[in-house]
């Protein structure tokens, strides 16, 4: 299961991607919720396949660059697993900068990692806060 989260009084947008999933899951929640604040982050956890061709990467990077430029700053934290995981965010940053979007997109390994640079408690978020909006997929 996977979990898109808004909590709007910290202007903070949790994707947890677990399990199976998709690049199209993504693209469809973007598409339907937009992007709610001006910081988010992206957790893969327990990835068991994850359906990303090359086009749908990009497709994705050009949406969200779409959606960005309607905020003034947009920082993106995403915490990766593995190596194949962070292959495929650093493209999805390279097309980010290809398509002149202004977002920020840091890479880690640790949710303690992009806490720090994000400044916010990420696994606070996870454990103890309820969100405004919580969409499942």
């Amino acid at each position: 299961m996977s979990l898109y989260m808004i909590f709007e009084k910290e202007n903070f947008t949790i994707l947890l991607l677990e399990g199976d999933t998709s690049i199209d899951s993504i693209i469809d929640i973007v598409r339907k919720f937009g992007l709610a604040t001006a910081e988010g982050v992206i957790i893969y956890r327990n990835i068991t396949s994850f359906d990303s061709p090359t086009e749908k990467v990009r497709q994705l990077s050009a949406l969200m660059g779409d959606k960005i430029n309607n905020l003034e700053k947009f920082r993106t934290g995403v915490v990766v697993e593995d190596d194949l995981e962070f292959g495929l965010t650093r493209m999805f940053q390279s097309f980010s900068e290809m398509n002149g979007n202004s977002n920020q997109i840091g890479i880690f390994k640790t949710i303690q990692d992009c806490s720090v640079w994000l400044n916010k408690d990420v696994s606070n978020f996870l454990e103890n806060s309820e969100p405004d909006f919580r969409f499942e997929f």
